[in-house]
């Protein structure tokens, strides 16, 4: 499967995880287990979102860097 096509499925599932989670801190409040649960889940899509999307985000960059600006002599 290529990186963008995971990276798009890892997306589409983060958008579940926030949804249920909105729904599960409603019925159950911020301090439950379950909601740290599904925290951690999320936080763990997240990572493996940022890893499948990090090198394309890299690539686009100019060789200077994104705040940098080129030094003439």
């Amino acid at each position: 499967m290529r990186k963008l096509d995971r990276a798009k499925q890892v997306l589409a599932r983060l958008e579940e995880l926030r949804a249920a989670l909105e729904r599960l801190v409603d019925d159950k409040g911020l301090d439950h287990p379950d909601v740290l649960a599904l925290s951690q889940q999320i936080d763990e899509a997240l990572n493996e979102y940022n890893r499948l999307t990090a090198r394309r985000k890299r690539s686009r960059r100019s060789p200077q860097g994104p705040d940098r600006e080129e030094v003439k002599p």
